[in-house]
């Protein structure tokens, strides 16, 4: 099944050579619903991120499921500093 570029993708990514489809029509969320994620999708897509391919397939993947504010609150106090003031902000904890 041959897969095509979505308009959107066209309309924005002009290559300079043939790329896959599957790479024009990525793309890099910014906001989120607050709707929970099902846990079949969620560990569905957590099994294809342990299959990405990794530097001397050292696989350093490790996965945090924050499902509550608690939990939350706990990822802030560990995440990168200079990445807490955009979390702060898209998720009002402190």
């Amino acid at each position: 099944m041959e897969k095509l570029v979505t308009a959107e993708a066209a309309a924005q990514r002009h290559p300079t050579y043939e790329v896959e489809p599957l790479i024009l029509n990525r793309w890099s969320p910014r906001s989120y619903k607050e709707t929970e994620v099902p846990e079949d999708i969620l560990f569905s897509v957590f099994e294809a991120a342990r299959w990405a391919p990794s530097a001397n397939n050292e696989q350093p993947w490790r996965f945090i499921i924050a499902r509550n504010k608690a939990d939350r609150e706990l990822f802030h106090s560990f995440i990168f500093p200079g990445n807490r003031n955009i979390y702060i902000r898209k998720t009002n904890c402190r």
